[in-house]
């Protein structure tokens, strides 16, 4: 209706307008002559897809069939314009026979040579996208159309210029073709002016040699083409060069110089770089040349010598080299130069750079600098921007990609400026040679390089450095090495504050260091660019790359190298350091030592003179990063000797006690660190040599570059202390004497009369000299004179003799509870202490090889020293030997909880994170159900009594509970013994009680059903006994004993045997324990051992108190323990074997049978403490009774649960029996029965 009312009386359709439309288009296009069509304004189309985005392509309007001709294609609008590479489809309509392969776009500017193998009108249509996952996501269009014509087409125009000079008419060549067969030149007098349009076409050995004028083409006008002519078979040969002679003037615009490059003197031995340039111009020439490019040629794009050539918004690409210039002013702006020595035409001469300049004379005063601005060099075969001597001033370019070095300088007297540039990608970001030229770096970056900078050469001398100056710059993420100085022919390791003719203002590096720092690179989140984000912490330097091309430069690479990188500050401050009085090593990166003093040898006494060697000596310690610098008086020790003798001294051992003072949060040591020292750390040539000399012995590392060392800061105020004796601990002492000794005692220090020091302001000991400290016990316990094993024994005696143990801060004892208890949360000290030597990775691997054993040694003594301070100050009260751990099991809230299936046990975690097994109490009879022993819980518990009683500290942790099944006790799950869910509950909210009260209809499991059967019920609540039961921490179960171990247990091996094949003191005291303790709570089971975290455990203890016993004691056990026995003679798996017999009875040892002969002399002691020689169980059973009646189930009232003897009556008859064989091994081996 709406169109009717707009024309009423028209019966025209849509058809019909569209066909008159068209008719009117064809008329038109018929009487438009082809001159008129051929004259528009360059470019002819541009389309494009994307709002953000806007491309253009440049073509001639009219080219020769089979004749090169180039195509340009930029990025006006949109963020590939400033990406390093896109990538260009090229295609025509209709299709022509020639590949067109895909184009490379550097920063949004590329170029190719086409070619079109018909006469006809052709559309050049040109597709541009990213690619990569780090680019922005962008795709532009353009198209442009071409005519193809021959050389007959009367419409295009054909103009035939032979060789010689060229006159009259013969100076304009109009629009169209024109053919050049040979040498022409325009004379001195003579103007030649090519108009726009013109489509030059030159033979083989066809040049134009210009020594007057030439006006080549016009800004706003058509291109025009220099290319080869190709013959009757379509083969293309070099022509050039377009000379300018002496003299001679030259402007070029929109001009285009492609498939040349062939010189007369080209092949010539004496034939210079420049030989083959398309473009030459000669002395006191001038040449402005913009727009349009040089592609494709088998020679440099641009040769010069002592003349003045201006490039502006052109390209320069695939050329041997894109110029070689010698003392000439070149001034280049928007230029891009590209694919250098790639993909241009066949030429037997080696690949070249991007643009040499080259001064082989002293430059004249005065004489205007060569400039490159706002231009990009990128992807070559050598060297980006090489310079040889001139004065060169580049500013706001990229130049990345290159074989060899991104921009090289050598040379004369001149100056060279890079300023707000970018050098990336290349072997050398940076190559400065020797010379005399001052160059000068500001505010650029040298990026992603093998190289960042690199100052001097190899075979160079001093004398012959030019200054390389390098303020507000960043060379970072380079692979190899980000700065890197040579002065007189050798590298300089120490380049923190540049060298003699390097200075640095303001420049910085990246670096790997695990301390944070102050100055960051990274790129910012914000699409669609990957854009730099800069911080430096530091007021006077300030970076911006102001570079328009680099808005996006790093799109084109993975950011995960460029995220978050640390940067540091190189130009350091030597001689403004902070004095600092404490500090922690490490929080700087690069440090040195100086005015070394009060140097000393290190007094080691072995057996052996001069077996050992080492020195000390006070320095003052230089640390610097980012910039700043602080300095320290610190004390610095090196000591090597045989640690296998009682005097053996170790450097690394003061480095131990230190880590140790650390996990135990005794703060008694100085602030100390190891370092890998090599003598670059001491610039001092003498007192180098001095300390080098002091390290001459077998055990030193004088086969390496440098040394280990140990480094602790300076303590003023500090003073020799009376010599620590028993005597001492009555009398007045310094505040921190017990743990100070507590501390020593821990770690086995074996120090002398003389090494006890105290801060005479605070009157604390300060634990220094601690070389001897963490002995290993084979040492210590070896055949040592009396007075240094009194060293050792005294702080046995002073802690326990007279109770002063009970000294000991009460924060040292909690906290070394919780790391001797095998099932709780918190590891054990030597787990925590081999973890703290760790965490030093320059100096882990040295500390850990030396006495390895020492870790499991020191949790030995944790167990000791816990265990008196039970007995001695809490009255062996087992409630408060795992006081915290034991009311987590018997009031924690349950959070998460699982039934095991096949198993009498419960996997709960408790609120505070412990996990534990809860087994079930069952009444009298123990049951086995599948090979497994269900209601094995009180033997568990009994179990751990006994052990903590006897300060063993092997079992987990247990304790009674009353588990009421109210709604707060949940279910989680159904899992197997691995772990694995068989049924979960997640979402399901359902109870324990809920579960158990309808197992047998809700799972087929005998275990399940058997813990449900046991289900109590008082007062109308529903609850289960349950023995808790810790969960050991990294438990490794079933571990085999090397067979030296059984030959040690009946005295046919010594301990020197067993170390050779890596069994400690440690182990064989534990496993002594351990054979005890079964003997003990009768449990003949164990077959197999156990290792939580770094020593034997006593798990699996609910066969123990065997029922089927008919025998108060049974020898076996003790005198051949299992796990001691060959594979083929250890007890039957059979059900409760009761008393295997698999060695002899009685009350003799024989000597040709095994027999176990070996305790511990604490168990031996806890013993005899424990009664007078006639009843030594007596006190023992007292306070067994005591304990277990603490509990919520009433051991005594499970009459028959222990067998047919009663549990206190067996364990009194054992006792006995185990003191009667100790006695019968002590007359046969004497004291040897002792580890």
């Amino acid at each position: 209706m709406a169109i009717k009312g707009l024309l009423p009386h028209s019966t025209l359709r849509r058809v019909t307008l569209l066909v008159i439309v068209l008719a009117t288009v064809i008329i038109l296009l018929t009487n438009i002559g082809l001159r008129d069509y051929v004259r528009h304004v360059f470019p002819q189309s541009v389309t494009s897809v994307s709002v953000s985005c806007k491309a253009e392509v440049t073509a001639p309007p009219v080219v020769l069939v089979d004749a090169v001709f180039p195509a340009k294609i930029e990025i006006l609008r949109g963020n590939i314009k400033f990406i390093p590479q896109s990538y260009a489809t090229v295609r025509f309509s209709p299709g022509n026979t020639a590949h067109v392969p895909t184009v490379t776009l550097y920063y949004g500017v590329g170029t190719t040579n086409l070619t079109v193998s018909k006469a006809g009108i052709f559309y050049l249509f040109v597709t541009v996208e990213t690619r990569g996952d780090h680019a922005p996501t962008e795709t532009c269009q353009a198209s442009v159309r071409i005519r193809a014509a021959h050389l007959s087409d009367r419409e295009v125009g054909y103009k035939l210029v032979r060789k010689g000079t060229l006159e009259g008419n013969a100076l304009e060549w109009r629009a169209g073709f024109v053919v050049v067969e040979g040498p022409v030149t325009v004379p001195k007098s003579a103007t030649l002016v090519v108009n726009p349009g013109v489509f030059v076409l030159l033979h083989s050995g066809a040049r134009l040699k210009v020594q007057g004028k030439a006006s080549i083409g016009d800004p706003a006008g058509q291109p025009v083409v220099f290319t080869a002519h190709p013959n009757e078979s379509g083969e293309r040969k070099l022509w050039g060069p377009l000379w300018f002679g002496q003299n001679s003037l030259g402007a070029l615009h929109n001009t285009w110089l492609t498939q040349g490059g062939a010189s007369v003197y080209q092949y010539s031995r004496f034939a210079g770089r420049s030989a083959g340039a398309v473009l030459k111009v000669e002395e006191g020439a001038e040449v402005d040349f913009s727009d349009g490019g040089i592609v494709n040629n088998a020679g440099p794009g641009v040769g010069g010598e002592r003349c003045t050539i201006k490039l502006r918004n052109m390209i320069i690409s695939r050329c041997k080299d894109g110029g070689y210039i010698q003392q000439a002013t070149v001034t280049m702006e928007n230029v891009y130069v590209t694919e250098i020595g790639r993909n241009h035409v066949t030429s037997s001469h080696p690949i070249g750079d991007g643009f040499t300049f080259d001064q082989p004379k002293q430059s004249s005063s005065g004489k205007k600098l060569s400039r490159i601005s706002n231009s990009v060099f990128t992807g070559g075969g050598g060297v980006g921007i090489n310079i040889t001597g001139p004065s060169l001033i580049i500013e706001s370019t990229i130049v990345e990609d290159f074989s060899q070095a991104c921009v090289s300088t050598a040379g004369r007297v001149n100056t060279v400026s890079i300023q707000n540039s970018i050098m990336r990608s290349c072997l050398v970001g940076l190559r400065v040679k020797d010379g005399k030229l001052r160059v000068l770096v500001k505010n650029s970056v040298m990026v992603q390089n093998k190289v960042g900078v690199w100052y001097g050469d190899r075979d160079g001398t001093a004398s012959k450095s030019g200054t390389l100056i390098l303020e507000n710059s960043l060379a970072m993420v380079n692979s190899e090495k980000n700065f890197r100085v040579f002065k007189g022919g050798l590298e300089q390791p120490d380049t923190n504050a540049g060298s003699e003719n390097a200075k640095l203002k303001c420049f910085f590096v990246s670096r790997s260091s695990t301390v944070a720092s102050r100055s960051t690179f990274s790129l910012k989140g914000s699409a669609p660019c990957q854009q730099p984000e800069i911080y430096l912490h530091h007021a006077d330097c300030e970076f911006t790359v102001d570079l328009l091309p680099s808005k996006c430069f790093l799109s084109g690479y993975p950011p995960t190298k460029l995220t978050h990188v640390q940067l540091q500050r190189l130009d350091l401050c030597r001689d403004c350091c902070k004095t600092v009085s404490s500090l922690e090593f490490g929080n700087y990166d690069h440090w040195s030592m100086r005015n070394i003093r009060d140097m000393k040898r290190a007094t080691i006494y072995t057996e052996t003179p001069n077996e050992g060697c080492g020195v000390t000596f006070s320095t003052d310690l230089y640390q610097h990063t980012d910039g700043d610098c602080i300095v320290q008086k610190v004390h610095v020790k090196s000591a090597y000797s045989n640690l296998h003798h009682y005097q053996g001294e170790s450097h690394l051992r003061e480095l131990k006690a230190h880590y140790l003072d650390r996990v135990m949060l005794t703060n008694l040591t100085a602030k100390s660190f190891g370092v890998n020292l090599d003598f670059s750390h001491i610039p001092d040539g003498n007192s180098s040599a001095l300390i080098k000399a002091s390290m001459l012995c077998p055990y030193s590392q004088q086969d390496t570059n440098g040394l280990s060392a140990f480094v602790t800061e300076f303590l003023p105020n500090i003073g020799i202390y009376t010599r620590m004796t028993i005597k001492l601990a009555e009398l007045a002492h310094p505040n921190n004497f017990h743990k100070y000794v507590a501390f020593q005692y821990i770690g086995n220090c074996m120090k002398s009369k003389h090494s006890d020091f105290v801060n005479m302001e605070t009157n604390n000991y300060v634990l220094i000299d601690n070389d001897r400290c963490l002995v290993p016990d084979r040492v210590g316990d070896g055949d040592i004179p009396a007075a240094y094993r009194y060293r050792l024994a005294r702080l046995h005696e002073i802690l326990f003799t007279k109770r002063h143990v009970c000294q000991v801060p009460a924060y040292i004892i909690h906290r070394l509870k919780q790391m001797n208890a095998v099932s709780s949360q918190v590891s054990s000290l030597g787990t925590q202490f081999r973890k703290e030597v760790e965490s030093h990775p320059a100096m882990a691997p040295l500390v850990l090889k030396e006495d390895p054993e020492i870790y499991e040694e020191v949790d030995g003594r944790v167990s000791v020293l816990v265990a008196e301070y039970n007995a001695l100050c809490e009255g062996y009260n087992t409630d408060k030997f795992d006081s915290s751990l034991r009311k987590v099991y018997k009031t924690s809230p349950i959070i998460e909880l699982y039934l095991v299936h096949g198993r009498d046990y419960i996997l709960a975690k408790f609120a505070e994170g412990t996990v534990a097994y809860l087994k079930v109490v069952g009444g009298e009879a123990r049951e086995d159900m599948d090979g497994y022993v269900f209601n094995g819980g009180l033997a568990e518990l009994v179990a751990y009594h006994l052990d903590r009683l006897l300060g063993m500290g092997r079992v987990a942790v247990a304790a009674t509970r009353r588990l009421l099944l109210d709604g707060n006790v949940p279910i989680n799950g159904v899992i197997n013994v691995q772990g694995e869910m068989l049924e979960g509950f997640n979402g399901k909210k359902d109870t324990l009680r809920r579960y158990l009260t309808d197992a047998e209809t809700k799972t087929p499991s005998k275990g399940i059903q058997w813990i449900a059967h046991n289900l109590k019920k008082s007062q109308h609540e529903l609850y289960l006994d349950v023995v808790v039961v810790g969960k050991m921490k990294s438990p490794k179960e079933h571990v085999e004993l090397h067979p030296q171990v059984r030959e040690f247990f009946k005295h046919s091996a010594n301990f020197v045997t067993l170390e050779k094949v890596g069994v400690t003191i440690q182990m064989l005291r534990d496993l002594a324990d351990i054979f005890v303790f079964d003997f003990l709570i009768h449990n003949p089971a164990r077959k197999s051992l156990a290792i939580s975290e770094l020593r034997f455990v006593i798990n699996d203890n609910d066969k123990a108190f065997c029922p089927d016993v008919s025998t108060k004691a049974c020898d076996s056990i003790l005198r051949c323990p299992a796990s001691l026995q060959p594979e083929g003679a250890r007890a039957s798996a059979e059900k409760h074997d009761a008393c295997p017999k698999i060695c002899l009875n009685g009350n003799v040892i024989p000597s040709d049978q095994f027999v176990n002969c070996r305790f511990t002399k604490k168990i031996f002691s806890r013993l005899k403490r424990f009664g007078d020689e006639k009843a030594p169980d007596r006190m023992l059973l007292s306070k067994l009774r005591q304990s277990l009646s603490n509990e919520t189930i009433d051991i005594d009232s499970f009459k028959s649960y222990f067998g047919k003897v009663r549990i206190y009556e067996g364990i009194d008859a054992r006792l006995v029996r185990l003191t009667r064989h100790m006695k019968n091994c002590m007359l046969r081996f004497g004291n040897d029965i002792f580890i």
